[in-house]
């Protein structure tokens, strides 16, 4: 998705996104004309399935991308990247789509693409000046929760 709401009766484009598909995967390359003063990573997860814990250890954040990580007990895993786009910035991503169920959702009322490929499921979307892709082992179901459930802190 290119939009980002700003009231219910203005919508402005942030980031352009040129996506390209290819017989085993689809390109998606993200730039845009606009910058930011918000940083990436300052999230709040206001769910996550129970027993779900961060693992602090592989927490990355730069001044364009944070990552997080989380595990439970039973071996599932999650992780969240989130890219700034702005002036500066540009970011391609790559999702493997071969022989995957492709589907599509609406996560904080901006569209989002979904795969899911064997134990593994991908949620991938735009949203203000960023581009997050949120994956795990869990049921999509769940994987939509949580991304409805990550909030901007601040």
């Amino acid at each position: 998705s290119c939009l980002m709401t700003v009231n219910a009766a203005f919508r402005e484009r942030v980031i352009q996104a040129v996506v390209q598909v290819f017989q085993d995967f689809t390109e998606f390359v993200y730039t845009s004309d606009s910058s930011t003063v918000e940083e990436p990573g300052n999230l709040v997860f206001t769910y996550l399935p129970e027993g779900m814990e961060e693992v602090k250890e592989y927490r990355e954040k730069s001044d364009f991308h944070a990552y997080f990580c989380f595990e439970n007990g039973s071996g599932d895993v999650l992780s969240l990247e989130q890219v700034k786009i702005d002036q500066n910035t540009n970011d391609t991503y790559l999702l493997d789509m071969e022989d995957a169920d492709i589907f599509e959702c609406t996560i904080h009322g901006v569209s989002a693409i979904g795969v899911e490929k064997g134990f593994g499921k991908v949620l991938h979307w735009t949203e203000g000046n960023f581009v997050y892709t949120l994956s795990g082992t869990i049921s999509k179901e769940k994987l939509k929760l949580i991304a409805e459930g990550i909030q901007l802190n601040g």
